[in-house]
């Protein structure tokens, strides 16, 4: 398959316009497109991954990207970026190849927040978070899991609202199938820097998994960084054994409330964070209300001066 701008023009499956190059990633290639039966412009995630793959890992990404398909095509949420199409077609030099098509969002990756801006008031960054739970809980609701939620995967866009992307290692919840797709002996699927300790005790994670990504996300959209930084068995100790330190002794004037919301969020046990992403956004709302804003400073810096660093 031609690589980067050689698909432009590429009409994919007699409909899609392959019109600009918005990204790529590990397992393939994210188009702007024209859908010329429609005539409107979509999102065309293309299958491509990179050269040199071997035919094991090469089928366990294809699983990811159907599974990916299956993930999206079962929520329905203003939080969740919908999904229009997916097949195989005949693709640049390359016949069989996997795509879905999305609506197209305009707006920035909170990733690409992080590096434009830095961190973010904490009003937005609470508006934003609760957001990320409204669509968890469809997802949830729906017998999925994302278990990769961090700022790459989360789009803001120019209205200021909120979606959730890239569900390709979403595992489907008692009930449904439940193909995980780690090979024996592999780490975990997802990102270090926001997964919750369960996962690096071979357990796939529940519902709660889910949000303790959020405390994490949470916390680097307040502060700046993640909770944990170093290398990833650093980071991974950190998780299993630590307590990150409250976002307040990093950010003067954090609310107390914005502390217990973030540490509860981030609970080493599952059974200690939120019951469910519905009760995790009434948390997040609770905290930015303005009577919870307008704690006392000084109850702020006694329970801050209370806690001991992280290790």
């Amino acid at each position: 398959m031609p690589e980067g701008g050689g698909l432009s023009g590429v009409l994919v499956d007699g409909r899609y316009e392959l019109l600009e190059l918005l990204g790529a990633g590990g397992m393939g290639e994210v188009w702007r497109a024209r859908d010329t039966r429609l005539g409107r412009e979509v999102a065309v995630k293309v299958f491509a991954p990179p050269a040199g793959t071997d035919e094991a890992d090469r089928a366990e990404m294809l699983a990811r990207f159907d599974r990916e398909a299956r993930a999206v095509a079962a929520l329905e949420s203003p939080h969740v970026v919908a999904l229009h199409d997916h097949g195989t077609a005949e693709i640049g030099d390359r016949e069989g190849v996997a795509y879905l098509v999305m609506a197209l969002v305009r707006g920035r990756t909170l990733e690409r927040v992080l590096k434009d801006d830095g961190r973010v008031p904490y009003e937005k960054a609470l508006s934003w978070a609760e957001q990320i739970c409204r669509a968890l809980a469809t997802a949830h609701a729906a017998g999925v899991v994302h278990r990769d939620i961090k700022p790459a995967n989360v789009m803001v866009a120019d209205d200021d609202s909120v979606k959730v992307l890239d569900f390709g290692i979403a595992r489907f919840l008692e009930g449904s199938l439940d193909q995980r797709l780690t090979r024996t002996g592999a780490l975990p699927f997802g990102s270090v820097l926001y997964m919750a300790p369960e996962r690096f005790r071979d357990d796939a994670g529940g519902a709660r998994t889910d949000l303790y990504a959020v405390g994490c996300v949470l916390y680097e959209l307040l502060v700046g960084r993640p909770p944990y930084v170093g290398t990833s068995a650093q980071v991974m100790y950190n998780h299993l054994n630590d307590t990150p330190l409250r976002p307040s002794r990093a950010v003067n004037g954090l609310p107390a409330a914005v502390d217990r919301l973030v540490l509860a969020l981030m609970a080493r046990d599952p059974e200690d964070r939120p019951a469910d992403a519905d009760a995790a956004a009434e948390a997040i709302r609770e905290a930015a209300r303005p009577a919870a804003a307008s704690a006392p400073e000084a109850a702020a810096a006694a329970a801050a001066a209370a806690e001991s660093p992280a290790a």
